[in-house]
């Protein structure tokens, strides 16, 4: 499962989805491909998808995976997949988009530090609140 997940970061990783862009729409499309792999969206492929955003000028889709559930209860996932431009990394932009095998034993204060563009967002907070133990 380490390798997976791994594996997928990697993917993630290496996509130059920068904001305000038409390269947003690779990985909206690699995550609409991804649920269609999942043994329930192969049952139920009309609860996965892209929806369209209407007159965006990059041609942005937004990917979408409903999983029901045995209860009412609902839980809602949200995420982004668009990252800044990394041309202020000079000699080091190669690294910006790719997972360094030296840091995959580091420890994630560690890495928020030292490649904050990689994986690490917290769009409401600091994040400190992560690294607490």
């Amino acid at each position: 499962m380490e390798e997976r997940i791994l594996e997928i970061l990697k993917t993630l990783v290496a996509m130059k989805s920068v904001s305000c862009s038409t390269a947003e729409v690779e990985p909206a499309e690699w995550f609409a491909g991804f649920f269609e792999t999942l043994p329930y969206f192969e049952k139920h492929p009309e609860d996965t998808g892209l929806y369209e955003i209407p007159g965006d000028p990059y041609g942005r889709k937004i990917p979408y995976a409903f999983l029901k559930g045995k209860k009412t209860d609902t839980v809602l996932l949200s995420g982004h997949f668009d990252v800044v431009s990394t041309e202020e990394y000079g000699k080091a932009e190669p690294w910006a988009y790719e997972v360094l095998p030296s840091l995959r034993k580091c420890c994630a204060r560690c890495l928020w530090t030292m490649l904050p563009r990689l994986t690490l967002n917290p769009e409401n907070g600091s994040g400190e609140e992560a690294w607490q133990t």
